[in-house]
């Protein structure tokens, strides 16, 4: 079997799992769960083009998730926007927000401190939320709002909204790939080796870090929106700094720059610890750990970690075939 047949024949079977998983979760917890896990894909896919492509450490989208959340709520709430309008309107307001923070802070700052801005951003962020209170309804939260409608068809269940959720995922992830193997993936990820030696080769490194920064908003704001509809209500105190740090983990664990990493990372973080409720209290220091043994044994994460593996196995595929062809 050629290792293209192989990787084909691989995805269609993961599809299809995919789309009949529902059919073998009776549980609606364990549905939800899922479908958190699938937003938190989202998230973490946005931060994979800031910060494995394009080398910047940020905290944003835990602030991009909160902005998208709150635009697509009240736009549901108070104006009664559909579904179909208040996903994309949130997507691209989050999207201008972040070239908006990407203009100032990506030409002046560098590195460490561009990291400490997005670190105040997400808090700024979160007391905006909770102060606003004529727009926001401030620490009371944001209720009703409502599961989506597209055409004649509801998903008012998890298991409905799981396909919403799916077919998200996948564009997103798709596009990330996309977006990685085009003319502008290869300038971020120059950027990401050596800024100075792409300017040289002709790069304009601000522009593709504004760049980088306004598709990681889009992700989150798209995230955000889908968590409003999928749970029906938003507070402030769910977009904190350590939601930020979750999906840090979430990419780092699963392999950053890489376009499984964050669908890796995603489902280990968001299932795991369903199996370690008692040690809730301790999930910080385990998340802190772990990144810093990824950091240092393995940083190009598990997906990274597994690429050997999978490239032997295509050359034991492509051995096979020649041997079966010669004889």
């Amino acid at each position: 079997m050629a290792p293209k047949n192989a990787k084909t024949i691989t995805l269609v079977v993961a599809g299809v799992i995919l789309l009949f998983l529902p059919k073998f979760i009776p549980s609606n917890y364990q549905m939800t769960v899922i479908n958190l896990g699938g937003i938190y894909m989202i998230l973490a896919a946005g931060l994979n083009v800031i910060l494995g492509f394009t080398g910047l450490m940020s905290f944003t989208q835990a602030a991009f998730w909160g902005i998208g959340s709150y635009t697509a709520g009240l736009l549901a709430v108070e104006h009664g926007f559909p579904f179909l309008l208040t996903v994309p309107a949130a997507a691209l307001l989050t999207a201008a927000v972040g070239f908006l923070l990407g203009l100032p802070s990506l030409r002046k700052l560098k590195k460490f401190y561009l990291a400490v801005t997005t670190i105040g951003f997400v808090h700024i962020t979160r007391l905006i939320l909770e102060n606003w209170t004529s727009l926001t309804r401030g620490a009371d939260g944001l209720p009703g709002i409502p599961k989506p409608t597209i055409g004649p068809l509801r998903f008012d269940t998890m298991h409905k909204f799981y396909y919403i959720t799916l077919i998200s995922c996948f564009l997103l992830i798709w596009l990330t790939a996309v977006i990685k193997n085009s003319r502008v993936g290869r300038a971020m990820q120059a950027i990401r080796e050596d800024d100075l030696a792409a300017e040289v080769m002709g790069v304009n490194v601000f522009k593709y870090k504004v760049l980088a920064f306004t598709i990681s908003a889009f992700y989150g704001g798209l995230g955000g929106a889908l968590y409003a509809h999928l749970v029906g209500y938003i507070s402030p105190d769910i977009f904190t700094f350590e939601e930020a740090v979750t999906v840090l983990c979430m990419l780092m664990i699963g392999g950053s720059g890489l376009i499984a990493g964050p669908v890796v990372g995603a489902t280990l973080l968001t299932v795991i610890p369903e199996w370690l409720r008692f040690m809730q209290e301790y999930n910080a220091i385990i998340y802190g750990a772990a990144v810093v043994v990824m950091a240092v044994y393995m940083p190009t994460g598990l997906v990274g970690l597994t690429q050997p593996y999978w490239r032997r196995l295509a050359a034991l595929f492509s051995s096979a075939k020649k041997n079966g062809s010669t004889g």
